[in-house]
């Protein structure tokens, strides 16, 4: 466990998150590789929020696509020596590119890519097509736009391009025999360059692959990916809602039952859990719960919101533990591999993880509004990182274990493309793929952004609060 200076040093050094500063951890290149530093320019100066990617001499992509930051620059780093490389960038419908790039062992590289609006009839959509969680290609898949006379084979690496796509909102689709169709939405815009990641799901997954599972306060829906309703379950005032992968079952967290109720999908109701029983005259049960979770363990976490604490309940509806640390109006939960566990304590503007023991081993957050401002949900991801949804500032990030930023849609790195950028998201999720799924509370939607924050998948849901995806 950290000692109490420790987690001190820890929040002091997270101020630069929530200045609007962006803080990389420390990327050393390996001694036989170099670094190449891009700077993002139009006719007004330097622009920040630009999507940049590097493509080697062969044409593949030289590690995952960044965004320039306040001065319109990005660092790529462990480039393998060589010549030819280019570098394309984008922003707001405007596009650059700078070829010929050499790339020298143990030096540092510097290019400039200058924005203009392209004036071409249509865009180019490009990526790679791949089955679900498995980070394997599949070739032979077709992608086509939904619609439009465009289309394409996926070629031995999974790679396929999409040429003179038409300007709009486009629905791209996915298909290969034994897979379900994959479907993502995206704006194209004249004369860009869209990188589009696709996801198939073998039938053997079940036919629920795919779906997504939206809270609202009055109902919980279950959404195809072609946006069409499959299952409703009504609730009183519902605030999140995650599935079970092994049985299927949905736990709600539902505030006005006081209680998180498990259902089947159809929305049949099988467990209520409030920690109270019998023999303890129905004392000690949550109040106004706002988040509820399953642990590995099979027991069900939930984020007492009403009572300011969090509590773990057993199978039989007994509360077998919970948490002691000062928390405030805690929003969300979860239990961790090393049986630590992770709060949103929104109250208190702050991240919290502690031990068995109920003492603190790492934070986010000094209790202001600096860093994070009443944050509902957060996700440890399996790279060690925190997925954060910091609802008061309208934002999603990801921050490394030192605290520093590491990548963030909302606020000052706005939604790509989109007119709107995040209001008030209230959960985000890290999909198999990469991408991020975002409860868009304050715009009633659901959407799914990539690393390079464009949106590849919406539905509309009056301000929905939670969303999964199964």
């Amino acid at each position: 466990m950290r000692s109490r200076v420790g987690l001190l040093a820890l929040l002091v050094s997270l101020a630069l998150v929530g200045c609007g500063r962006t803080s990389l951890s420390p990327n050393p290149d390996g001694g036989g590789t170099g670094k190449l530093t891009v700077t993002v320019k139009d006719s007004k100066g330097p622009v920040s929020g630009a999507n940049v990617e590097v493509m080697n001499g062969d044409g593949q992509p030289a590690g995952d696509g960044q965004q320039s930051d306040e001065n319109g620059t990005v660092t790529f780093d462990k480039l393998t020596p060589g010549d030819g490389y280019t570098v394309s960038a984008e922003h707001d419908g405007a596009t650059g590119k700078a070829t010929g790039v050499s790339i020298g062992a143990g030096r540092t590289e510097a290019v400039t890519v200058q924005l203009a609006v392209g004036n071409g009839p249509g865009g180019l959509i490009a990526g790679t097509v791949k089955v679900a969680g498995a980070d394997r290609p599949l070739p032979g898949a077709k992608v086509e736009v939904v619609g439009q006379s465009v289309s394409a084979v996926a070629d031995d690496t999974g790679h396929y391009k999409l040429d003179n796509v038409p300007a709009g909102q486009m629905t791209i689709k996915a298909s290969y025999a034994g897979y379900y169709d994959a479907v993502r939405d995206l704006a194209v815009k004249p004369g860009t360059s869209n990188t589009l990641v696709i996801e198939l799901s073998p039938q053997s997954a079940g036919g629920r692959a795919q779906h997504t599972v939206i809270t609202t306060t009055q109902q919980v829906v279950e959404v195809d990916q072609w946006h069409n309703p499959v299952n409703t379950i009504r609730t009183s005032e519902a605030w999140s809602a995650v599935v079970n992968r092994a049985s299927g079952n949905t736990l709600i967290a539902d505030a006005a039952r006081h209680a998180a109720i498990e259902t089947t999908e159809r929305g049949t109701a099988l467990n209520t859990f409030n920690g109270t029983s019998v023999w303890k005259l129905w004392l000690g049960g949550v109040h106004s719960p706002h988040g509820a979770n399953y642990t590995p363990s099979g027991t069900i976490l939930v984020a007492d919101t009403g009572h300011n604490r969090v509590v773990e309940i057993d199978q039989a509806n007994h509360n077998i533990w919970q948490s002691k640390a000062s928390l405030n109006a805690p929003r969300w939960a979860e239990r961790e591999r090393n049986g630590n566990t992770l709060i949103a304590d929104t109250g208190n503007n702050r991240l919290v993880e502690i031990n068995s023991s109920d003492s603190p081993v790492w934070g986010l957050g000094d209790g202001t509004r600096n860093i994070v401002n009443h944050p509902t949900h957060c996700q440890r991801l399996d790279n060690g990182n925190t997925l954060v949804t910091d609802a008061g500032n309208s934002r999603v990030m990801e921050v490394n274990p030192q605290g520093m930023l590491v990548w963030m849609v909302g606020g000052s790195r706005a939604v790509a493309g989109d007119a709107r950028n995040l209001r008030n998201p209230n959960s985000a999720i890290r999909l198999p793929s990469g991408n991020t799924l975002i409860a868009d509370t304050g715009n009633d939607r659901v959407i799914e952004v990539d690393s390079k924050n464009t949106v590849v998948w919406q539905m509309p849901a009056p301000a929905a609060l939670f969303a999964d995806r199964l």
